[in-house]
């Protein structure tokens, strides 16, 4: 019976445990997240496309073009942040940063490049994806 009881409020103890480090987690550590959708045409010519939407590359031709974007970030907090950027999508593995894990000062910006470059073999059309920044307290 004693055992029980034991082994009962053992399991109380790790669920609050865990949901006070959860908690924690999310609203304390990590700042905010910020989802940039992306976008490139891959055709056979180069093409512009000034959307400032999201970060469009406009028409690249695979294996031979490239097109570049900005991302201007800030930190309006009194205390320094780690930022962790995370690609997702189609285009992932096309996209490269200038930076994709920083800290950055309190009260302070920075541009990032993106760049995309289409493999040889891309496919002709529309192709997609995302980047995540996402800002953490650095404790």
């Amino acid at each position: 019976m004693k055992l029980n009881k034991a082994l009962i409020l053992l399991a109380i103890a790790i669920i609050i445990g865990s949901t006070v480090s959860m908690m924690f987690y999310s609203f304390y550590y990590i700042n905010s997240i910020v989802t940039y959708d992306m976008s490139v045409v891959v055709g056979n010519h180069i093409g512009f496309d000034t959307d400032t939407d999201l970060l469009a590359f406009g028409m690249i031709m695979p294996g031979s073009s490239s097109s570049t974007r900005f991302i201007n970030l800030d930190n309006y907090n009194d205390y320094p942040l780690m930022v962790e950027m995370k690609k997702t999508g189609e285009i992932a593995g096309w996209v490269t940063l200038s930076k994709e894990n920083f800290i950055m000062d309190p009260h302070s910006n920075i541009t990032l490049s993106t760049s995309a470059a289409a493999p040889p073999n891309a496919q002709l059309g529309n192709h997609t994806g995302k980047i995540r920044a996402v800002f953490k307290r650095v404790i």
